[in-house]
């Protein structure tokens, strides 16, 4: 499994592209394992951005910090898209699944992990699971997140779909 996903990952990138990991980098405990597999990746020469996950300790979150840009447990990306509203799109990066996140009633999306696509898919949130598991082992560009949520509605279900503001 580790052998395809970086195969599938590595020949996919490309200089330059962001590729944003959304924890759990390895469960692997050989340290020298887990640098190789960084290694490849920063071979790309793509720009690696990491979320923490629940598995990864100090030692994986130096890694982060030694092979691309260490997040933290949560971040809000801007995308420049001229399809959405002001032509940004904020995305919510964060290990676990949400149910309300910041801005989600104005149309930022969240996207998660850690559950390995257990979790009911909601037709009503802008949010799904990410996880490389679930998707054939391969990256899902931008453009397939895009459509994903374009095939979805968001439904309040925080006191904001009380005001009816969206």
């Amino acid at each position: 499994m580790d052998e395809t996903i970086i195969k599938n990952v590595v020949g996919r990138l490309k200089k330059g592209d962001d590729l944003y990991y959304l924890g759990d980098f390895s469960l692997t405990k050989s340290h020298g394992e887990m640098e190789g597999y960084m290694l490849a990746l920063a071979l790309t020469e793509a720009n690696l951005f990491f979320i923490k996950g629940n598995h990864d300790k100090r030692d994986i979150i130096k890694l982060y910090q030694k092979y691309g840009i260490y997040l933290g447990e949560q971040k809000t990306i801007q995308v420049l898209d001229g399809d959405a509203r002001d032509g940004i799109q904020n995305i919510v990066l964060n290990h676990y699944a949400m149910r309300v996140w910041d801005r989600s009633h104005h149309g930022t999306w969240h996207l998660y992990g850690h559950s390995h696509h257990t979790l009911p898919e909601l037709s009503d949130s802008l949010s799904f699971d990410v996880g490389i598991n679930g998707w054939n082992y391969e990256l899902l560009s931008y453009q397939q997140v895009k459509e994903k949520m374009s095939k979805k509605t968001y439904k309040p279900i925080d006191h904001h779909g009380k005001t009816g503001r969206v």
